[in-house]
């Protein structure tokens, strides 16, 4: 079967569920519009899409994907195009949601370049100029874990990233003013890919906890 079939054959299923054999959610959702749990900036690496991690239903998720799951700081300008920052304005001012999740992952390619390669001035390269902006996590950590090698580097640059992106968001003044006011919340998720552990941020004490621990999980049925 080619990679094209598989995708027809996988909206088939699609179809089947949702205008077939329950034809309620998208009816709703295309009379109520959208209200997602949250906006999710996510790399757009094929191994982690996060609604296919988080098991969210259609509507759930308002999903911005780009490479390294990068937000980048606010920028006072309408000469260039902005893509993730136009998703986040519309995401925060127009459907008004509630929660913000920075979305990374082990295995990032993007970061992976960061670490890897220097970034040369007027490098035509767009994965380039897009990394750059995390330049600054790359010398930081560079410089901190200089004791490790080049693994265990990268991983660190990719969480760091994650931590960078949670500040940028911070320097968009209508993000910035809601957090003040505790109507949006800021999340900083981490996906390994290998291990299949979530990770979560925590601002106040700076650490990466999992979600949920590594011993089998017990499911609890009512008597």
């Amino acid at each position: 079967m080619s990679g094209i079939n598989k995708l027809i054959d996988g909206y088939k299923t699609f179809y089947q569920r949702y205008f077939v054999d329950n034809d309620q959610v998208y009816k709703k959702l295309s009379k109520d519009g959208q209200s997602p749990i949250a906006v999710v900036i996510a790399c757009s690496d094929s191994r982690a899409d996060p609604s296919h991690i988080t098991g969210a239903e259609p509507g759930e998720l308002f999903v911005i994907r780009n490479v390294a799951n990068l937000v980048p700081p606010y920028q006072d300008d309408n000469t260039t195009y902005h893509g993730t920052s136009a998703a986040l304005e519309f995401a925060i001012n127009i459907l008004n949601i509630k929660n913000v999740i920075v979305f990374g992952h082990s295995k990032c390619a993007g970061i992976k370049a960061l670490v890897d390669h220097d970034f040369t001035p007027g490098n035509k390269s767009f994965v380039d100029s897009w990394m750059s902006m995390a330049s600054d996590v790359k010398k930081s950590v560079m410089a901190e874990y200089a004791h490790l090698d080049k693994t265990e580097q990268t991983h660190i640059c990719e969480t760091k990233a994650i931590e960078k992106s949670l500040q940028n968001l911070t320097s968009f003044p209508w993000i910035n003013d809601k957090i003040t006011s505790g109507e949006i919340s800021l999340h900083g998720w981490y996906f390994d890919i290998h291990l299949g552990q979530l990770m979560e941020f925590n601002a106040k004490t700076k650490e990466w906890n999992a979600i949920v621990d590594r011993r089998p999980m017990k499911l609890v049925t009512k008597k």
